[in-house]
């Protein structure tokens, strides 16, 4: 297993980050996503409740689940099936219709052994910089190692200019 602490800001360079709207005042990225999960609170009374994980961001991610989770609270989340454990800390809970969304802070991460070690293949980069398509197992992943990576980090760099060739600087003679 291998553990990550909370992820690195080099995880999305500003030039190379998903679209962000003009409106949202988030000193971060999120990256939506419709991954399922359990939740479980710690310490552990043996409850785990089924929620929804609807995007993420370096050190956060938002959650929709059925009842109501206390603000402060910390808690295991594990992606389905089993391939991921987040730690966090319950920012907020707050209704919205019939459901609850719960901003999660991520205090730690354990993933599979050497899951971050392998270099992202092109169509995993191309989706990160696009912003959508990956679950949340591989959005943490491609944080987690562009920021140790240099191959991979300039490879993103480069998908990211030819993806958005508006958005890249040019070259200064």
């Amino acid at each position: 297993m291998t553990v990550q602490q909370k992820p690195s800001s080099a995880a999305y360079p500003a030039s190379e980050s998903p679209t962000k709207p003009a409106s949202d005042k988030r000193r971060e990225i999120r990256y939506p996503t419709n991954d399922q999960a359990e939740v479980r609170m710690l310490p552990s009374s043996g409850e785990h409740l089924a929620a929804t994980i609807v995007d993420i961001s370096k050190s956060g991610l938002r959650l929709e689940l059925g009842s109501t989770l206390l603000k402060g609270s910390r808690v295991e989340i594990t992606t389905s099936p089993r391939k991921l454990i987040i730690f966090g800390e319950v920012r907020y809970c707050r209704r919205v219709g019939g459901i609850f969304n719960a901003g999660i802070l991520i205090e730690g991460v354990v993933a599979p052994a050497g899951d971050s070690e392998a270099h992202l293949l092109d169509d995993e980069i191309a989706l990160f910089v696009i912003g959508k398509g990956l679950a949340v197992p591989e959005v943490l992943r491609a944080k987690h190692h562009i920021s140790k990576c240099d191959a991979c980090s300039r490879r993103m760099v480069d998908t990211s200019a030819t993806l958005y060739p508006r958005r890249s600087k040019p070259a200064v003679s």
